[in-house]
């Protein structure tokens, strides 16, 4: 059934006209009004063509950066810290510019395929932003090329061979970096919980932790890599389960995702397992750690927020004309040293 204007405005609770002014980008709109017909456009699923060919001539800037994000099948975008973060950070540079934001968002799944067809076809041939920032779970590499086949302008949060312009963060100096410490304080068994390993970010996580053991001459023991596909935090929780079942227990736990720490941090204080005396924890990201443990925790930080800013300044960049044809930007970690490692003797 074919969208009109007139349910757009009557969702959005403005006038056809001011529906218009959003479209066409003709006229100054009070971003809160912008933002209330963008949400209705989404929710309604106005077809993106019937979009387009209110926007004119496609030489002009249309004043609407698009976000795509790729969400966790296990929560909504709201509900991870990280892509809620990255997503306030690309608005906060929007705002800067009185520009707005059109957010899509797909759910990662087995069928991943037909999820990101219906994203392509929101966007479709023609123009309806003048870029648009890719985050979260790693789409197909096959939409990245199929987006810039259309001709759109693309920055891309992450390693995908096709988008010539990506913020990258190195997940492996930050991992590398975090091992070190726990090596320096005596630790020399430690265990690893991760994410799904065909992650980037996660897979670049793993060989830092690797490398670093192996610098120090230290053998990297397979069985103390806990890998889990699931909902992160009930991985957490299982990994640190599997991990105290071992005969030899390891003194030390990296735990490479804020979710899954959640479910270290269950597990430990259902079961009276004190942190460091018993075992020392270290994890990477999260700001707010401190809301499910007492005691501040060790761990790799990277300016969620920051990375957002970051991607939207070099898409701001590009449309200006101030970039070459391609570029990435790699952002550093930072160790932040808390209460939950003890040094051995």
């Amino acid at each position: 059934m074919r969208i009109t204007i007139e349910e757009v405005a009557k969702r959005a609770g403005v006038s056809k006209a001011t529906v218009s002014r959003v479209l066409n980008n003709k006229s100054w709109v009070a971003p809160e009004t912008r933002q209330k017909v963008l949400k209705a456009i989404e929710q309604l699923n106005f077809s993106p063509s019937e979009f387009a060919k209110r926007l004119g001539s496609h030489s002009e800037r249309l004043g609407i950066v698009g976000a795509l994000i790729s969400e966790s099948y296990y929560g909504s975008l709201f509900d991870n810290f990280l892509l809620f973060e990255i997503l306030k950070g690309i608005g906060e540079i929007v705002d800067e510019h009185r520009e707005s934001l059109l957010l899509k968002t797909i759910k990662y799944a087995d069928h991943q395929k037909i999820r990101e067809k219906k994203s392509f076809s929101f966007y479709g041939n023609q123009k309806i932003v003048d870029g648009i920032i890719i985050a979260g779970i790693p789409v197909r590499e096959q939409l990245i090329k199929d987006l810039i086949l259309k001709g759109h302008l693309l920055v891309t949060i992450g390693r995908y061979q096709s988008a010539p312009y990506r913020v990258l963060v190195d997940n492996y100096g930050g991992l590398y970096k975090l091992t070190d410490y726990l090596i320096s304080l005596g630790h020399t068994k430690i265990a690893l919980i991760s994410g799904p390993l065909e992650f980037y970010s996660f897979h670049d996580k793993l060989l830092g932790f690797q490398d670093s053991l192996k610098n120090h001459g230290i053998e990297v023991d397979p069985k103390l890599i806990i890998e889990e596909k699931g909902d992160p935090t009930q991985g957490g929780y299982w990994g640190m389960e599997k991990i105290l079942t071992f005969k030899e227990q390891p003194t030390a736990v990296l735990v490479t995702d804020m979710n899954m720490m959640a479910g270290v941090f269950r597990y430990l204080q259902e079961r009276k397992i004190r942190v460091p005396d018993d075992i020392s924890i270290a994890g990477y990201r999260g700001e707010d750690f401190n809301s499910l443990f007492t005691k501040s925790v060790t761990r790799i930080k990277i300016g969620e927020r920051n990375i957002g800013r970051v991607a939207a300044r070099l898409l701001y960049d590009i449309l200006n004309n101030l970039v070459g044809s391609r570029m990435d930007i790699t952002l550093s970690t930072e160790l932040v040293i808390g209460e939950t490692c003890k040094k051995l003797e």
